[in-house]
């Protein structure tokens, strides 16, 4: 492989890795037409939309490269390695190192040992118990809460690969979120299924997609803000949906 293919590889296997872990488009672009600068690329066309990219340049001597990747796995949002991403780019910008140790340097960067399970499970449920404190929750709706919270982590570590589809897991996750609450109600444990549903699907709302969509569009992506935004509107509408569902067949149980 030559300089450019070096550049060129770099880039898109970049790109891909911003987005994938939630970077908004705007950034995304901006960093990669950023790196090509350095390195004296000519003719840069870089066009992403949602999970296709694709990345065309030149060099000085007139070697041109082109390549493509589609990202069927979607957005894991992972602010710990997008932030490594990020300081990677002003690396490169300040070092300017040989073309032929960007992926390395790459998969340093991506090399993260992050939280343990229970460690990740146990802020989870700090979060969700302080969040149900917030709703004046009483002792009965926090161990529900504290019950759907360790459910919906247990969910996102074994079924959630088996569900690529964000939309079909966000409704069939709080179906059973939804049912627990009231199962739990109809027990006498918990006091208030609503408070528990709200507070559950507090974590699964797609904020941040939803701010990266608006940007998107105010920053002259409208193709690509709009996509991500209807993505968010049935997101959220699967997740009332599944409430919904839980209702109408198991409200009866505490009517």
């Amino acid at each position: 492989m030559n300089d450019l293919e070096y550049i060129h590889e770099f880039a898109l296997d970049f790109s891909e890795k911003m987005l994938a872990c939630g970077a908004n488009l705007e950034r995304t672009v901006g960093s990669v037409n950023h790196i090509c600068d350095i390195y004296g690329c000519q003719e840069v066309n870089f066009f992403a939309i949602n999970c296709f990219l694709t990345l065309s340049m030149k060099d000085t001597e007139g070697n041109h490269v082109a390549g493509q990747r589609c990202n069927l796995e979607g957005v894991e949002i992972d602010l710990e390695k997008l932030g490594r991403l990020h300081r990677l780019s002003k690396r490169i910008y300040e070092e300017k190192p040989e073309p032929r140790l960007l992926n390395g340097m790459l998969e340093e960067a991506l090399d993260t040992k992050g939280y343990t399970p229970q460690m990740i499970l146990l802020a989870f449920l700090i979060i969700q118990a302080s969040i149900g404190m917030l709703f004046d929750a009483g002792v009965g709706d926090i161990v529900t809460i504290l019950l759907n919270a360790a459910l919906i982590f247990l969910g996102g570590v074994f079924v959630k690969h088996l569900i690529p589809n964000r939309i079909v897991y966000s409704a069939l996750c709080t179906f059973v979120l939804g049912s627990v609450a009231i199962f739990m109600k109809s027990l006498g444990v918990a006091q208030d299924a609503s408070t528990v549903m709200i507070v559950n699907s507090l974590v699964l709302l797609p904020g941040i997609d939803m701010v990266n969509s608006f940007r998107n569009l105010l920053c002259g992506s409208e193709i690509n803000g709009a996509v991500e935004l209807l993505k968010v509107v049935m997101t959220t509408f699967a997740i009332v949906g599944g409430f919904v569902l839980s209702m109408y067949l198991f409200g009866g149980m505490v009517a």
